[in-house]
């Protein structure tokens, strides 16, 4: 077992024994305390907009998920931190998150980054070279419809770099389909209109994505209109290192219609 997994094993052993311990604070000195204390100075620091309401006490910062791994270069032992800002009001995106990512050996900042939106789920899947990228699915809905962003990242030199997801490349529309269900690749971010990306994750099967089309509001009023319907099932390819179709799985009918692609 290598250093990062051993790393990895200990802090979460942390976390369940702290959230275990019927409401027991940890020492003001632990290592929990310090990495709380850390990520609430860097995002006071380095959030424009909710930067004050933490200084201030009206938000509540809690660290949602540790990923180690190599971020910004193979062999790196690095930490990202999934942060949730406690308390955001829904025009402020009542799920957004802070994503911190730190020097494991040192706890030093390498850079800081902002996900916001009413529902946000972030993923680190790994690369055959050993790196890891950043995935963000973000989205919200409104008047009887749901959207939503997905965007994969890279960070070098403490600087933020979008890359394609392959998404764009796999699912198919029904263009027979009354319901406006569209999936748009624009400078390698995906927008799903009137759809949604759901994720899983796993040690042996990686990051997979569930994709669906969701019928608005207006549309559950005709016949025999289902409220959703799976588009697709993908899963991360560490060597092509973007989601592809999952070949070990039985497509929906509404993907096996469509000619492929790639």
């Amino acid at each position: 077992m290598n250093k990062k997994n051993i790393l990895y094993i200990a802090v979460m052993c942390m976390l369940f024994v702290f959230s275990a311990c019927g409401g027991k604070e940890e020492p003001e000195d632990g290592w929990l305390a310090r990495l709380n204390k850390l990520a609430t100075e860097t995002i006071i620091e380095s959030s424009e907009e909710n930067g004050i309401m933490v200084e201030k006490g009206e938000l509540e910062i809690v660290i949602d998920k540790l990923y180690p791994g190599s971020f910004t270069k193979e062999g790196a032992n690095e930490i990202f931190v999934n942060c949730w800002f406690k308390g955001l009001p829904h025009v402020g995106g009542l799920d957004s998150r802070a994503g911190i990512l730190l020097n494991a050996d040192t706890l030093e900042v390498i850079t800081y980054k902002e996900f916001r939106d009413d529902e946000v789920m972030l993923s680190c899947p790994r690369t055959a070279k050993g790196q890891n990228r950043i995935l963000c699915l973000s989205g919200s809905g409104a008047q009887g419809t749901r959207g939503q962003c997905i965007s994969l990242w890279s960070v070098h030199d403490g600087m933020w770099e979008r890359l394609p997801t392959g998404i764009g490349n796999c699912v198919g529309v029904d263009k027979k389909n009354s319901v406006p269900f569209a999936i748009n690749e624009t400078e390698y971010e995906i927008n799903i209109h009137n759809g949604w990306c759901y994720m899983s994750e796993s040690m042996e099967s990686g990051t997979r994505l569930a994709v669906t089309c969701e019928y608005g509001l207006s549309d559950l009023f005709e016949p025999g209109a289902p409220p959703a319907e799976l588009t697709a099932i993908l899963v991360w390819n560490p060597h092509s290192e973007c989601f592809e179709l999952d070949n070990h799985t039985i497509q929906p009918k509404l993907q096996q219609a469509q000619p492929d692609k790639r």
